[in-house]
């Protein structure tokens, strides 16, 4: 449910507001849970599916991060905050189609964020969710800088990284 939120910003920005455009997402988030539902209901379970909609939230992240791997997590938290505001510095101030795509990256970075943040329980497995905007947010920044060392230098590090936090740590 916290994702319709892109979905409509998306719609919003890229100016396609139509009423094809508003119900469509309704109906594809109802039609699961009404056949979920009905299933449930087949098998007198309904118990289940009213389970779905407690939320308990649970705001620790203990569970989300191994321990061997928080350095690298914080690397790669600190690479994206700062490309993100380099680039969102020479990509705001130019109106154009990618000026609206990284908004929806940026809102795509904060609502995984919050989601996996909102999760009862937690795992190293969620942040998933997160991969796709952090990703695009990195290699962006990466174009930004001019001279190629420095960039293959970067990627490089990153992905010697990967695999030291992963097997040696």
């Amino acid at each position: 449910m916290i994702f319709i939120f892109l979905i409509y910003a998306a719609i919003y920005l890229h100016k396609k507001l139509t009423i094809n455009t508003l119900v469509i997402p309704i109906i594809g988030f109802a039609t699961p849970l009404i056949i979920y539902f009905s299933y449930l209901f087949w098998f007198n379970q309904t118990e289940v599916f009213f389970d779905l909609f407690q939320f308990k939230i649970n705001l620790s992240l203990n569970n989300l991060i191994e321990p061997n791997l928080i350095f690298f997590a914080l690397i790669i938290a600190l690479l994206t905050f700062i490309f993100m505001i380099f680039k969102s510095r020479t990509t705001l101030s130019i109106n154009n189609t990618f000026k609206r795509s990284w908004i929806l990256i940026i809102l795509n970075l904060f609502v995984a964020f919050l989601f996996v943040l909102l999760l009862n329980q937690k795992t190293t497995g969620d942040l998933i969710y997160l991969f796709f905007p952090v990703a695009i947010i990195i290699a962006n920044g990466v174009e930004l800088i001019e001279k190629k060392i420095i960039k293959d230098s970067i990627l490089y590090i990153l992905f010697i990284g990967c695999f030291l936090a992963r097997f040696v740590l």
